[in-house]
């Protein structure tokens, strides 16, 4: 009996009801029923109330509807018969959807009847107690509602406190970020593939063999994803100790770039194209300083005349003297090639062209992240035309391709 309400239970085929009520803060009531159903009655009105169902009693008023019980959280750290040598380690639980806070309790025994402490309206999902003693102890956590019903609790755990002295406190570690896989440092950017592997190099004992979690942007996360987004990051790694000392490793930054170069072309008059060949520009040769630059393809593997390789197309040379071409690679920041042939006609993206006399083909490639390793130009006779395979790289290993096609005119 609560004030004017009153609350009885009956056992259902489930076996003997367990019903819970107390007084709510604010002067009313609550009422749980995790067993069997229950019945309240309150203000004038009488509710039922089955199991895994509670209800709200104002301190004037009838019930609320029955709503049902949170379930129990998941405990996670420490876990089942682990040890802590402090007295105030931390214990943290998995949230428990709709939960507007928390009950934790550590106890004597499984069925907390010898109670320890018990702490109220924690609305994170870790509690630090202030001194636990020292022995073997058992912890659990209940969800409380946003109407104030207590949940299921959780079953209780074992814990054994083997020390009488607090926790330690947070400790930057010897020791340093590496990210795996293709890179490239351009300027003061590191640039990397999406599916770089980051790693910690530690450089003391204590770093070895501390068990690292990631920190990415800020949060804490169990494990390294396994490809990253494009665009900027920035990751640190921790180590707990399970007494809440936390030893760090300095932020690593990055740039992942999952965009392949963009080759570009263009069919004109050599007069037309001749600017092409133009050296870079003051600040790409700044923002490029100590790579590579320039670059051309091997002129005993094509004919070239005045820097335009021509293309033995079969319709153009003797017959019975047709060359096969081997696999051209223009290893350049910005490799670009020319290209000439006889009396054919030309197709790329869909847009047709001519190549003779005075009519060249002109291809590059361009990459605005980790900048472009090489061009790769290969060609292969398919029925009644030639087909130029065009394939770019970038530092980071992202590729793209282009065919070009070639017909007789």
């Amino acid at each position: 009996m609560l004030g004017s309400t009153r609350a009885t239970s009956k056992p259902d085929g489930a076996g003997a009801a367990r019903t819970r009520a107390r007084k709510a803060e604010e002067g009313g009531a609550k009422l749980m029923a995790y067993g069997g159903q229950s019945e309240v009655e309150a203000g004038g009105a009488k509710v039922q109330v089955p199991h895994g169902m509670g209800t709200s009693v104002a301190a004037q008023g009838p019930p609320s509807p029955p709503e049902p019980l949170l379930p129990a959280p998941t405990l996670t750290a420490p876990e089942p018969g682990g040890q802590r040598a402090c007295v105030d380690p931390p214990l943290s639980w998995q949230p428990v959807p709709q939960a507007a806070s928390y009950i934790v309790e550590v106890c004597r025994d499984p069925a907390c009847g010898a109670l320890v402490d018990r702490h109220l309206g924690e609305t994170a999902t870790q509690w630090r107690p202030a001194a636990l003693p020292m022995g073997e102890l058992y912890w659990r956590v209940t969800a409380r509602s946003r109407s104030g019903l207590d949940g299921y609790p959780s079953e209780a755990i074992r814990l054994a406190i083997t020390s009488d002295r607090p926790g330690a406190k947070e400790t930057p570690a010897a020791g340093a970020l590496r990210a795996g896989g293709p890179q490239v440092r351009v300027g003061d950017r590191l640039f990397v593939a999406p599916t770089a592997k980051v790693e910690v190099v530690a450089e003391d004992a204590g770093a070895k063999a501390a068990s690292w979690r990631p920190v990415i942007g800020g949060r804490t996360e169990s494990a390294w994803p396994a490809s990253w987004s494009p665009g900027e990051h920035t990751v640190a790694a921790v180590a707990e100790d399970g007494c809440g000392g936390r030893a760090t490793i300095a932020p690593l930054s990055f740039v992942v770039d999952a965009e392949p170069p963009t080759i570009r072309w263009e069919v004109g008059d050599r007069s037309t194209l001749a600017d092409r060949l133009a050296a870079d520009t003051e600040k790409e040769r700044l923002r490029l300083k100590g790579r590579r630059s320039g670059g051309h393809a091997d002129s005993a593997t094509w004919k070239s005349q005045a820097g335009v390789w021509q293309i033995p197309v079969p319709w153009a040379v003797e017959p019975g003297k047709e060359k096969t071409l081997q696999p051209v690679e223009i290893d350049s920041d910005h490799p670009q090639a020319f290209f000439a042939a006889l009396d054919t006609a030309v197709t790329v993206d869909g847009k047709p062209g001519t190549l003779g006399e005075n009519r060249i083909l002109w291809v590059a490639a361009e990459d605005t992240g980790s900048g472009v390793d090489r061009l790769i130009v290969r060609t292969r006779a398919d029925g009644d035309r030639v087909v130029m395979e065009l394939e770019a790289r970038d530092l980071v290993g992202n590729v793209s391709k282009k065919e070009v096609v070639l017909r007789k005119r």
